[in-house]
């Protein structure tokens, strides 16, 4: 769908939007009024005031007390151990796996920020967060994975708004054939939407966080075009071509006949995507679609609506797929 620069977000888009950031407030506001004992009603006059100082979140009982950082390790180790480590990043921490009931291998795959089909090139100079995860380099570590025979599972940790269909659908096919040798559980974390979600799609299992934005199933194709530009630039521009409907360029707009065309690939590719999810997650045919149409859905809304198999974080991940018992239930 193109939107001009001058038309208004839908009734529906404002809709959506203000569902997620209502269910986020009132997520936030319960979670410290429980933890912090503090009633509903003062925490949102305060959150109305905006930007609070230190001094104002102590008298709210928001923090417990005030200390510069160099003098938290000393207040930590005089009021609860002196037996406590402290490290500069959690990569430094050994994990402790004395609690496990067996030693159990697993390897842990990422898949961060937007998906393209083929390898993702090292770039010397990024000066936006365009973290990107290439379809092939994604398939070489799953492959490793299935190959390594002390692997046991492996746990697929999603955070991506999703990408092109052909490297999302080239990932979902990757790991729908990986889950038939291994267990395979997603970890969904702040966002797995559109191909994102239906990478997730191949898998046994997948987890979500309670406010997850998640789902968006939906295709779209962008075409650009600058002809009245090029105009105004006295650029003139004459194409030759063999055939009636060549793909059209920057210089030439779009015919009747190709965006007819153009559309029949998205709708193509969109009833594979509604397809998928069906599929995978055991929903009608009619349901799916209604669930589909592009829409962001929170973890617990996806889960209400059978599009995820349960709410937990990282670690519920970790337990479910190194569980002896979970393991031959998703193998099974």
């Amino acid at each position: 769908m193109l939107f001009r620069s001058h038309e208004k977000p839908s009734e529906e888009e404002i809709n959506v939007k203000t569902n997620i950031v209502k269910n986020f407030y009132e997520d936030t506001v319960n979670e410290i009024s429980l933890s912090r004992n503090i009633n509903k009603k003062t925490l949102k006059i305060l959150f109305d005031k905006g930007e609070i100082t230190a001094k104002e979140a102590y008298d709210f009982k928001l923090v417990d007390k005030l200390l510069f950082s160099e003098d938290s390790k000393n207040y930590i180790k005089e009021n609860f151990s002196n037996n406590i480590d402290f490290y500069n990043s959690y990569e430094a921490a050994a994990t402790k796996i004395s609690s496990w009931k067996k030693k159990y291998n697993f390897a842990v795959i990422p898949l961060y920020g937007s998906i393209v089909a083929g390898r993702v090139t090292p770039k010397i100079i990024s000066l936006f967060n365009d973290q990107q995860t290439g379809s092939e380099d994604f398939i070489d570590s799953l492959n490793e994975a299935i190959k390594n025979p002390t692997i046991e599972g492996i746990l697929l940790h999603i955070n991506s708004p999703g990408g092109t269909f052909d490297g999302s659908h080239e990932i979902y096919r990757a790991i729908k054939n990986a889950s038939s040798i291994k267990p395979i559980v997603v970890s969904m974390s702040d966002v797995a939407a559109s191909g994102a979600y239906q990478a997730a799609l191949g898998s046994q299992y997948i987890f979500a966080n309670r406010n997850t934005l998640t789902g968006s199933v939906g295709v779209y194709s962008l075409s650009f075009e600058a002809s009245k530009l090029a105009n105004l630039l006295g650029i003139n521009n004459k194409e030759v071509s063999m055939i009636k409907n060549s793909r059209h360029n920057l210089l030439t707009s779009m015919s009747k006949e190709e965006k007819i065309n153009r559309q029949q690939i998205v709708d193509w590719h969109y009833d594979i995507f509604v397809s998928l999810m069906a599929d995978n997650m055991n929903i009608n045919k009619n349901t799916a679609f209604n669930l589909a149409q592009g829409r962001v859905w929170l973890g617990y809304e996806a889960l209400n609506n059978g599009m995820i198999h349960k709410i937990g974080g990282f670690n519920d991940a970790v337990n479910k797929i190194r569980s002896e018992e979970h393991t031959s239930e998703l193998q099974s």
